[in-house]
């Protein structure tokens, strides 16, 4: 809020509006350090809060670490769930004693009983293949050791309605690791308060998974056609689906999904980026792409609007898997269907994510041990232009924002967004470059806010800025250095480029000879440059990823050799050291000649762009605020089009007690009487239902006044003054 320039400013409410309940953050902690080590359900009753507040958004923190005898050595998939109770008991045999075999009697003992739960799934991941964290127990040189962690980040808000009070919460795993070793599991909450952007009523079940024989049999038991029925006015569905089985696991095939009868969308499930994984590298197959699923990665979501397809309380919903013959192919499906009202809000821009530079990109953090030879390829140290994810959260089709950003500590920079997203859209912004004067080198913290969408007011700013920390560039004092890429015997595969901080490509190169050093004497002057290192392999059965420069998978079966590419001081030794297990890309930023803070012509910070003056106005305990050449009153949750429309707003009336009008109506002439503790004299101001000003003239307090209105056409007026930070207001009619 700190951008609105107000021009009547309510200093005591806006205070307390600021320390509102939106975006307090309570923390719920439901497993901590449960140890995946065998197949099964590992379940544990979590306290939520109650019902008694509204959250805007509610994030599930899942942190994946080695178990304490190791980490496994395969991939399986990991569910994070939440049990729902049914109301139906049951039990199970404890033992039984044969009386009678003719007619067959049994005498049967049964264990307690036991209430039936049932279990949504609120995210899905694969765990790594984690040889490299184990053998770093070792002492080996493979980047991590015994403190690996990495957290994923799934935002859970569609299912607040089941989370509160004392809720099971449960981690299924489905692996069978190695004796002592495994995998532990953090799961943790965070609820984040404030109105959201939509507020969910009701979850049907729509699909679960199941073995794929062929399409016949799969459409028949696991797709079927269904009917549901929908008592809010809108809908949508969430469908996560992963493939297994050697087949499932690695054929490419799509999925359609259909809304009475009418195709809304066709899905592919395939990941094609697993060799571009952060968290590498990895032992086993990492980079092998997969049926929508990558190894250390969390699965993805998607999601389809089922609104348009309500027909009265009816919605059928039906989803057909590309038909193929498998050996042997398997399914995990949730499907659920999300029921809600509306959208609360038509302006509500969002950062959603900073993508660099970044060390906690709200999708993963890792942790490792810090090794020179692992690298986060998605850029946690910057040195060039910030890329940062918007995501539209109104209701109203985003067209315009202004991003706010810099470090902390330093200049604010700004940046106008133009384009089209519809609600739930979003898309990555590459920002200009930026002055890094003023940056904490001791805690370097890169923010980005963004506000004014479409040029009105955000209804909702809690969520428009974040903040992430990252990490320092490497400085070369000289720029005299050497690229070397050494080859392996599939040189073709492997390229490279240098760009400046302006991303013009200033150096590249491709078509090496096989098992050859390459130096490239590269000469820098003073700035930020980018490095890229990209293999490219053909054998991939979509044409897609890389194996790096050295693959265990390759050495051992004498398909490649090892290469390894590193900077070095000309004429000297190696600086820096890349593993050359590296999938597809690796990308690393430095700075020759000074510190990043330091950097000799940095750009001049722009001026915030212009914007209409915003005014704050309490109605009934809730804050509205108005731009001045819009006519646009906005709380979180409503938008007015003029004071009359903002009276007829049910449940809300205006704070007009300390102004009587007599007559009203009235033809012009009246009486006025504005009442206060205080003594002395007060602007009044007079409005017309446009929220142009018509009149302005200094009154006495607690005395009435006569007060004639001239020159104005019929209609409604408002009487409008300020006491103590409150602004109240008095509607009147002109006959």
């Amino acid at each position: 809020m700190k951008h609105l320039s107000l021009t009547i400013l309510t200093i005591l409410l806006f205070s307390s509006f600021l320390l509102a309940a939106s975006g307090d953050v309570s923390l719920v902690n439901s497993h901590t350090n449960t140890q995946l080590t065998w197949y099964g359900s590992y379940s544990q009753n979590t306290p939520f809060p109650d019902d008694s507040k509204e959250y805007q958004q509610i994030i599930m923190d899942f942190t994946l670490g080695c178990s304490t005898g190791g980490c496994s050595h395969w991939d399986y998939t990991v569910s994070i769930e939440i049990g729902r109770p049914t109301g139906v008991m049951d039990s199970t045999i404890a033992s039984y004693d044969t009386i009678s075999t003719s007619p067959l009697v049994l005498d049967t003992n049964w264990n307690a009983p036991f209430e039936i739960i049932d279990w949504y799934e609120l995210g899905r991941m694969i765990t790594p293949y984690g040889n490299y964290m184990d053998f770093g127990w070792a002492g080996n040189s493979y980047g991590y050791d015994e403190t690996w962690k990495e957290t994923w980040y799934y935002d859970v808000s569609h299912f607040e309605p089941f989370l509160h009070g004392d809720v099971p919460v449960r981690v299924f795993f489905s692996g069978w690791p190695q004796a002592g070793r495994g995998f532990s599991a953090d799961v943790d909450f965070r609820f984040i308060e404030g109105v959201p952007s939509k507020r969910i009523t009701n979850i049907q079940k729509v699909y679960g998974g199941g073995t794929y024989n062929n399409s016949s049999q799969f459409e028949a038991d696991v797709l079927p056609a269904k009917s549901f029925t929908v008592n809010a006015s809108k809908a949508e569905m969430r469908f996560i689906v992963s493939g297994h089985g050697q087949d499932g696991e690695f054929t490419p095939i799509t999925y359609s999904t259909y809304g009475n009868n009418t195709l809304i969308r066709t899905e592919d499930i395939w990941r094609d980026d697993c060799s571009e994984n952060p968290l590498s590298p990895q032992g086993g197959t990492w980079i092998f792409n997969r049926a929508n699923w990558c190894p250390g990665d969390d699965v993805e979501e998607h999601w389809f609007d089922m609104t348009p397809y309500i027909q009265g309380n009816n919605l059928d919903i039906n989803v057909d898997f590309q038909s193929y013959s498998p050996t042997a192919a398997s399914y995990i499906i949730s499907a659920y269907l999300f029921e809600y009202e509306e959208i609360n809000r038509l302006y509500d821009v969002s950062v959603d994510r900073i993508l660099t530079p970044s060390i906690d990109n709200e999708e993963h953090t890792i942790s490792t041990a810090g090794s020179t030879s692992v690298y986060d390829r998605y850029t946690a140290t910057l040195c060039a232009n910030p890329e940062i994810r918007i995501l539209n959260k109104g209701n109203a089709t985003l067209t315009y924002c202004q991003i706010e950003y810099g470090v902390i500590g330093g200049s604010s920079f700004y940046y106008e967004w133009t384009g089209n997203l519809k609600y739930g859209e979003s898309e990555v912004l590459s920002l200009p470059l930026i002055n890094w004067a003023g940056l904490d080198v001791n805690n370097p913290i890169f923010f980005a806010e963004a506000n004014y969408p479409n040029n009105l007011v955000d209804q909702f700013p809690y969520n428009n800025r974040k903040e992430t920390s990252f990490d320092l560039p490497k400085v070369f004092a000289d720029g005299n250095l050497t690229f070397r890429l050494r080859t392996n015997n599939q040189a073709q595969e492997t390229s490279y480029t240098i760009k400046n901080d302006e991303g013009a490509v200033i150096f590249s190169g491709s078509n090496f000879p096989n098992v050859t050093n390459n130096d490239e004497a590269l000469n820098l002057s003073y700035g930020c440059y980018l490095l890229e290192v990209i293999d490219t392999d053909n054998y991939f059965m979509d044409n897609t990823g890389g194996d790096g420069l050295s693959w265990w998978l390759n050495t051992q079966n004498g398909l490649e050799s090892s290469g390894y590419f590193e900077i070095r001081q000309t004429g000297g030794g190696r600086l820096v050291y890349f593993n050359p297990d590296f999938g597809h890309k690796i990308s690393y930023q430095f700075l020759v000649g000074d510190s990043l803070q330091n950097q000799g012509n940095p750009p001049v910070p722009s001026a915030e762009p212009a914007h209409a003056a915003i005014e704050e106005i309490v109605v009934n305990g809730e804050t509205y605020y108005h731009m001045a050449d819009s006519g646009l009153y906005f709380s979180e949750t409503k938008v007015a089009s003029s004071l009359d429309d903002l009276l007829s707003i049910k449940n809300t009336r205006f704070e007009d007690g300390s102004i009587a009008v007599y007559p009203n109506p009235n033809k012009g002439q009246m009486t006025i009487s504005i009442n206060s503790k205080k003594q002395g004299e007060v602007k009044m101001q007079i409005y017309n239902s446009l929220a142009s000003l018509v009149a302005t003239k200094l009154v006495p307090l607690n005395t009435p006044f006569s007060y004639n209105l001239e020159g104005v056409s019929k209609g409604v007026y408002f009487i409008k003054f300020e006491d103590e930070g409150v602004i109240y207001l008095k509607k009147i009619e002109i006959l």
